[in-house]
C-alpha cells in the first residue's frame, strides 16, 4: 500500500493516463514510479528557488542547487525512506546553504574535505565520474564560493552510509 503523498498522486496520474490510452506500452507502477520521482524533483526545484527569490539569494540558490545536482548525479548517494521526507530535507538544506557565508581561508579546507569524502565513498567509482568529481570539487576550491563549497560538501555526506542509513531507492 502506497503511503507516501507524492507516490499517492503520482499513481493516480498514472492511474488516468493508462485509462485515457491504453496503448501506452508501460504498466502503471513504472508510470507512477516516472513520475513521482519527476514530482518530487519539480518540487524541490521550485520551491527552493521560490524561497531563493523570496529571500533575495537566488544566484546562490541556483548556485547551490545545480552543483548539489551535479555532484549527486556523479557519486550517488543515499536516499530518504519517503519522496515527500526527501523534497522536505532538500529544500530544507539546499534553502538553508545560499544563507550561510564561509571565510574564504576555510573553503580551501571545506572543498579538499570533501574530495576525501568523495574519493572514498563514492558509488561510481569508475575513472570518468571520480575525474569530473576531482575537477568540480577542485573548482570549488578554486572560486573560492561558500554556497557552491557548501553544496558539494553536503552532498558528499550523504556518500557516507551509517548503520541503517542505507538506499532504498
Amino acid at each position: 500500500m502506497i503511503t507516501d503523498p507524492i507516490e499517492k498522486l503520482a499513481e493516480l496520474l498514472a492511474i488516468k493516463a493508462k485509462s485515457w490510452d491504453e496503448s501506452i506500452e508501460f504498466d502503471v507502477d513504472e508510470i507512477r514510479y516516472g513520475l513521482s520521482v519527476r514530482i518530487a524533483f519539480a518540487l524541490v526545484i521550485i520551491s527552493t528557488l521560490l524561497i531563493g527569490f523570496l529571500s533575495e539569494r537566488v544566484v546562490e540558490t541556483t548556485l547551490t542547487i545545480f552543483s548539489f545536482w551535479l555532484l549527486r548525479n556523479l557519486t550517488g548517494g543515499f536516499h530518504l525512506k519517503s519522496l515527500t521526507l526527501c523534497v522536505v530535507v532538500s529544500v530544507i538544506l539546499l534553502s538553508i546553504i545560499p544563507h550561510i557565508q564561509i571565510s574564504p581561508l576555510i573553503l580551501p579546507y571545506i572543498g579538499l574535505l570533501t574530495l576525501v569524502i568523495v574519493i572514498f565513498f563514492s558509488e561510481n567509482r569508475d575513472f570518468k565520474s571520480l575525474s569530473l568529481t576531482f575537477m568540480i570539487v577542485f573548482s570549488s576550491i578554486f572560486f573560492s564560493n561558500s554556497s557552491i563549497s557548501l553544496s558539494l560538501f553536503s552532498q558528499s555526506l550523504t556518500l557516507i552510509k551509517i548503520g541503517r542509513w542505507k538506499s532504498t531507492c
